[in-house]
């Protein structure tokens, strides 16, 4: 067999790895993960369950392939939006701000959190989930934190901008369980980057 085969076949194994992963992530933001089961992820990946099994030989793993793909998903999303940013402060702290509103209250962060409840009851899991949220929202951070730096702001007070501002709209998130009120969203980011923009 030569190299360009192994090579091809390597890459079919990578597509179809991503391709039950797409679709593990698909059907929990359906059905949640309460209701996940392998057998809704073969007929979405339209795949094999001999297929499925090779990439990923149990739920557990399934599962966190999931969370992997849906952070991974909404890392990408931030990455191209920080990197777009100029030195503009005002438009790169509404830029920040929207990207965090874009992730925390749509379906990246519903699965992740979805899946993160559901394995707070397995402590075997738990561990590995932390690893990949560091992994995926970790560069997100330290991206806007070098977008703000890049506007003539210190390392420091970019890095308490971002934490602080994601930490808002996460927690904004969370409540629209109960009271989703987009307009309240708009007046507290509105001024909370007006805050942060005069502070010290």
């Amino acid at each position: 067999m030569s190299k360009t085969q192994r090579r091809t076949q390597a890459e079919r194994s990578e597509e179809t790895r991503g391709k039950v992963a797409k679709a593990a992530y698909e059907v929990i933001a359906e059905r949640g993960h309460s209701a996940f089961r392998t057998a809704a992820v073969i007929a979405h990946a339209g795949v094999s369950q001999g297929a499925m099994l090779h990439h990923y030989p149990t739920k557990e793993s399934l599962t966190l392939a999931a969370i992997h793909y849906a952070l991974n998903l909404g890392r990408d999303k931030s990455m191209k939006r920080a990197n777009s940013t100029g030195d503009d402060i005002r438009a790169t702290l509404l830029a920040m701000a929207e990207d965090f509103r874009v992730f925390f209250l749509g379906n990246q962060f519903w699965v992740s959190l979805d899946i993160t409840m559901d394995a707070a009851k397995d402590a075997s899991l738990a561990p590995e989930i932390r690893a990949i949220v560091a992994e995926a929202r970790k560069p997100v951070y330290d991206l806007w934190t070098q977008s703000l730096a890049r506007c003539g702001w210190t390392k420091d007070r970019a890095h308490n901008a971002v934490t602080s501002t994601a930490a808002l709209i996460s927690g904004f998130a969370i409540r629209t369980l109960w009271n989703d009120d987009a307009g309240e969203l708009d007046r507290m980011v509105a001024g909370w980057i007006a805050h942060i923009e005069t502070a010290e």
